[in-house]
């Protein structure tokens, strides 16, 4: 087993160094998910209170700033994060390796905010405008589940049936890392928009 786990929460970087006792590797593996449950609930917490801090006018409105208003910001992390559940439950395999290897990378890369990235087309949004309150339904909906599923399942296994472009196949939890990272990125462009308003 691996001699330390990397988990890279909300705000700051935790090395976890673990012993060779297998209930203590055990423990702190369960903590470590347990935080990344948590991370995502606090997440999709934020995805809704910014969705209710905008009139249905400004939700659809095309700001000053970036090229999709409130709603396709919201629109495409749904359609990001929605699918992931369903991949976590398709086909997996049993890892080889550490449950979380590729997290830095992917705190890097999707933290990077001078970094732009083109979205794939079948997350892109669709074009406005969008139901402000079936998206805020759909949010609660997919957040809470997936908090739910990385809180009670073995995230150690990888999954076969998708992968990032140029990365290996990813275990479950980094599949999960990859939605709180992710959604996060964009909260901070959905704060901007809002902030473009003055709302």
């Amino acid at each position: 087993m691996e001699p330390g786990i990397w988990y890279l929460g909300s705000y700051v970087s935790v090395q976890v160094l673990l012993t060779t006792d297998s209930q203590q590797l055990i423990c702190k593996k369960l903590t470590i998910m347990t935080t990344l449950s948590n991370d995502l609930q606090a997440a999709g917490a934020q995805l809704t209170e910014l969705i209710e801090s905008f009139t249905d006018e400004r939700f659809n409105a095309m700001p000053s700033i970036g090229k999709w208003t409130a709603g396709q910001v919201v629109d495409h992390i749904l359609k990001s994060v929605g699918g992931l559940e369903g991949l976590m439950k398709g086909n997996t395999i049993k890892s080889e390796r550490a449950f979380d290897e590729q997290v830095k990378i992917l705190h890097d890369t999707f933290l990077d905010f001078t970094v732009k990235f083109e979205s794939p087309e079948f997350v892109r949004p669709s074009n406005p405008p969008h139901d402000r309150q079936k998206l805020l339904k759909s949010a609660n909906e997919i957040y809470s589940r997936l908090a739910n599923f990385t809180a009670t399942e073995d995230l150690s296994l990888l999954c076969t049936d998708f992968t990032l472009p140029l990365s290996p196949p990813m275990t479950r939890f980094e599949w999960a890392y990859f939605g709180l990272v992710h959604t996060q990125r964009h909260l901070r462009q959905l704060g901007e928009v809002r902030l473009s308003f003055n709302v």
